[in-house]
């Protein structure tokens, strides 16, 4: 029986948001030298691969004249300018009063390039460091590791992979790739913690998520199930599956369930829920089209596919953003002149509803 986690959706969007590459190499040839105020001189950065799993090391000089504060700001992928970093989604920023040396920052994703520039302020002068990028220390691979026979080149972002809990839908292990291989580390606040490999033995359900790293906010584009439970050991620490026993979790016909296709649905609206008052009732996961097909909610939030829903009765409809959980639209109908805001199910296969027409959209506070 197939048993899947979809709170997997909440961990790569974390995953992603702290530290996914958008290219994999540390050339910064073309990258930004300082750029300083009239007179100043200084702020010399340095950035190198740390010593410990997902660690980069830096440190910079002073400015001439000292500044009243630095700020380093710092995010994944290889970057050439500084407002590609400095204050941009994903970037994260640390403060400095003075000039330091052999700084760390741990808990980066393993292998993955940083860019870095610091950002110096003197009274309403501002300067900029040249613009430095380095890899995190590479992780072991000493943990489970999975082979993906067939696995098509991901044309957006990256993949990750996750083994999960069949039993409670707990996620227990992140997987990303080396070297074309899955190598699995127990969770860290979200995030695979590249000190820790995962060799815990046991049967575990198995899904990868493909994640588009060039939109804001980041889009999870699909998450593909695999069809059983897959067995580690100490004998057995690595397994290899076939990409074609994978299915997507969004869109999958079902002759069980409801399905609802929304035509010209907003690209960040990723789940459908049918509500009664406050409670969930049914979901739906789709991440690169139209259509949802709807379950019963799981134990961890998400839709559970061994548990299809065709129900009756009179629901509200939400689209929601699976980033961060915020309602995109709720289904609003006008028929004679009065707004119908609670959609009547009679078991149907098949819905289709025009998101123009059919939606409102919820303000963003």
């Amino acid at each position: 029986m197939k048993k899947i986690i979809m709170g997997i959706a909440a961990v790569f969007a974390m995953f992603c948001l702290i530290g996914c590459p958008t290219e994999n190499d540390d050339s910064g040839s073309k990258q930004d030298g300082p750029k300083l105020p009239g007179g100043w001189t200084g702020l010399d950065l340095v950035v190198v691969t740390g010593t410990n799993p997902g660690e980069i090391e830096y440190g910079f000089t002073a400015t001439d004249p000292v500044a009243d504060s630095y700020t380093v700001w710092y995010i994944a992928g290889t970057k050439t300018k500084a407002e590609e970093i400095v204050g941009v989604l994903g970037a994260l920023p640390i403060q400095h009063a003075t000039a330091v040396e052999n700084q760390k920052i741990s808990n980066l994703i393993p292998g993955i390039v940083y860019s870095f520039v610091v950002v110096a302020v003197k009274d309403n002068d501002r300067g900029y460091s040249a613009v430095r990028s380095a890899k995190a220390k590479s992780a072991s691979t000493s943990g489970f590791s999975l082979t993906v026979t067939g696995l098509p080149p991901p044309t957006a972002g990256i993949y990750g992979a996750t083994l999960m809990n069949p039993a409670d839908q707990t996620v227990l292990a992140v997987g990303t790739q080396v070297n074309g291989v899955f190598v699995f580390y127990h969770p860290l606040a979200s995030f695979p913690d590249p000190t820790k490999p995962y060799t815990t033995a046991g049967t575990y359900a198995l899904a990868i998520a493909l994640t588009d790293l060039s939109t804001t906010p980041i889009t999870i584009l699909e998450i593909y199930i695999y069809k059983e439970l897959i067995t580690y050991s100490a004998t057995k620490t690595g397994v290899t599956v076939l990409w074609s026993d994978f299915s997507p979790q969004g869109g999958q016909q079902s002759d069980e369930s409801t399905v609802i296709t929304i035509n010209n649905k907003p690209v960040e609206a990723g789940i459908l829920a049918v509500m009664e008052g406050g409670t969930r009732i049914a979901l739906g996961l789709n991440m690169t089209g139209n259509t949802f097909t709807l379950y019963e909610p799981g134990a961890m939030g998400g839709p559970d596919v061994t548990k299809p829903w065709k129900g009756s009765g009179n629901y509200s409809i939400f689209l929601i953003n699976p980033i961060n959980q915020q309602p995109i639209a709720s289904y609003l109908k006008i028929e004679g002149g009065t707004p119908i805001t609670l959609y009547n199910f009679t078991g149907e296969a098949a819905i289709t509803f025009n998101y123009t027409t059919d939606f409102k959209p919820i303000p963003i506070p």
